[in-house]
């Protein structure tokens, strides 16, 4: 099999590489293995019938009409998400705690809900991001960090790339 990544991609794969020390062909494989692995959950069948809504689509655009500030946030998201944008948090020289993450962290998806261990819903534009240390392990390797939009603005920051 023969593969072609644009100049950037080989670029950016062949740094990968060189950080965890491993060939370009075996992350090639253990990329390949992940995709193969992640079930198409729209498609799958199911044992049971779902109710599920036959006009989200409808219903979307609705939210989306009503809520235009949320999903401007929502659209800033999927853009940080889309270039793996890093954060860290901002600097505190005040001693107070803060929220926030120091360290390597990326977006990895959002939610406009956030359910309360008494049933309760809070909306808004929440982040959900993923926190890279090292070599994370266990289950560890499946931690999130769930954090309202505007606390993620006020408290952290991105950081450039070299």
């Amino acid at each position: 099999m023969t593969l072609r990544l644009s100049v950037e991609t080989e670029i950016e794969l062949e740094a990968y590489c060189k950080r965890h020390g491993i060939t370009k062909n075996a992350a090639v494989i253990k990329a390949t293995e992940r995709l193969l692995a992640s079930p198409d959950i729209a498609a799958m069948k199911l044992a049971e019938e779902l109710a599920e809504p036959e006009d989200a689509e409808t219903r979307y655009e609705r939210r989306r009409a009503r809520l235009q500030e949320q999903y401007e946030k929502e659209v800033d998201i999927a853009g940080w998400i889309a270039e793996q944008v890093v954060w860290t948090k901002k600097p505190n020289p005040s001693g107070n705690i803060t929220p926030g993450v120091h360290g390597r962290n990326t977006v990895v998806a959002f939610s406009d809900t956030l359910w309360r261990a008494d049933g309760s819903v809070e909306e808004g534009v929440f982040v959900i991001a993923e926190h890279h240390s090292g070599h994370p392990a266990g289950i560890q390797t499946y931690h999130r960090y769930i954090c309202p939009y505007d606390t993620w603005i006020e408290y952290m920051r991105k950081v450039p790339r070299a």
